[in-house]
């Protein structure tokens, strides 16, 4: 019998600039699974709330690896106000789920930024006891595995999937 799992998140989920993004290796990980992609480029946890009932429920999986935080950073977003609707969001998911934590940023100032969302995304983790794919200790900042210089190239999101494997590949024995 095949898993479904989701992948719910931004343009890092949706694998923006490639055309083989970390859900498509994952696949190729777990043979037997239904990988659903439900990704939107430029997508904030304000923005999921108001899609995840659409975006999830139709769908049913079994597993919903939930990514967001980047936009929400730059969005103007309080690390309280992303927090709220990250709460919401993962309450709205049916059956279980996995948080995944998005890579260092190459600029210095822009990690400073997105650090306390990254350490929101672990205490919710953490209190939630949800599992988290933690790609935040990777820093993706050479050409050989970004884009764009934010997004991943197809190596990059190669990183992404053995990640996801080894904490999806856990939660599912």
């Amino acid at each position: 019998m095949s898993i479904k799992i989701a992948g719910f998140g931004n343009s890092l989920t949706y694998g923006y600039l490639v055309n083989k993004g970390y859900l498509d290796y994952l696949k190729e990980y777990i043979i037997d699974a239904d990988i659903i992609n439900e990704g939107i480029p430029g997508d904030t946890a304000f923005g999921a709330l108001q899609r995840v009932e659409h975006s999830l429920h139709r769908h049913k999986p079994d597993l919903t690896i939930v990514e967001f935080c980047v936009n929400d950073a730059f969005s103007g977003f309080s690390v309280k106000e992303f927090e709220n609707y990250y709460i919401q969001i993962l309450d709205k998911i049916p059956n279980n789920k996995i948080i995944m934590i998005p890579h260092k940023l190459k600029e210095s100032i822009d990690q400073k930024i997105v650090k306390p969302f990254y350490e929101c995304l672990r205490k919710i983790g953490n209190l939630r006891e949800i599992p988290i794919i933690d790609i935040s200790k990777f820093q993706l900042n050479s050409s050989q595995l970004l884009a764009d210089g934010l997004h991943p190239n197809e190596k990059g999101y190669e990183i992404y999937a053995k990640e996801a494997f080894k904490v999806v590949n856990e939660f599912l024995k």
